[in-house]
């Protein structure tokens, strides 16, 4: 079912994208984005951090690293599942639009989603690689391409 929306010109406009625009299906796919995105960049942090030694890597520690992974993968994936819902909640609170230009105001906002992390020890060890996925993520809404 799409919705009827009225465009800058008056005109109607029936097509998908205004439909989801009225509801919130777009805050719940920014989110499930961030929890497949930062749920995969945990599970590989979390295999670095128990394999980044030579003691980490012997056959009889592979559980302690399974274990590794699952936490920080759910740390990663929930830390910016909030982001990505924050980050769209306020660009719709704000009213910009998704076609405007990167919007720094709402990202620094955003940003805020991820100080719960500096509560627990294991998750506080995290917080700068969350916060280069956040730059990342900031990177690509702003167009900059880096190569």
């Amino acid at each position: 079912p799409h919705a009827v929306s009225e465009t800058s010109d008056g005109t109607l406009s029936t097509t998908a994208e205004a439909s989801e625009d009225r509801g919130y299906t777009r805050i719940y796919k920014q989110s499930l984005f961030g929890l497949i995105l930062g749920g995969s960049c945990g599970v590989a942090y979390g295999m670095m951090d128990s394999w980044g030694t030579k003691e980490g890597r012997r056959a009889d520690r592979f559980s302690e690293a399974a274990k590794n992974m699952r936490t920080n993968g759910i740390i990663f994936g929930g830390s910016f599942a909030v982001f990505q819902a924050a980050k769209e909640a306020t660009r719709r609170a704000r009213g910009t639009k998704r076609s405007d230009p990167f919007d720094p105001e709402n990202t620094a906002w955003a940003s805020l989603s991820i100080f719960p992390m500096a509560l627990h020890p294991v998750s506080r060890r995290a917080m700068p690689h969350m916060a280069f996925l956040i730059c990342i993520d900031a990177v690509n809404e702003a167009g900059i391409k880096l190569y």
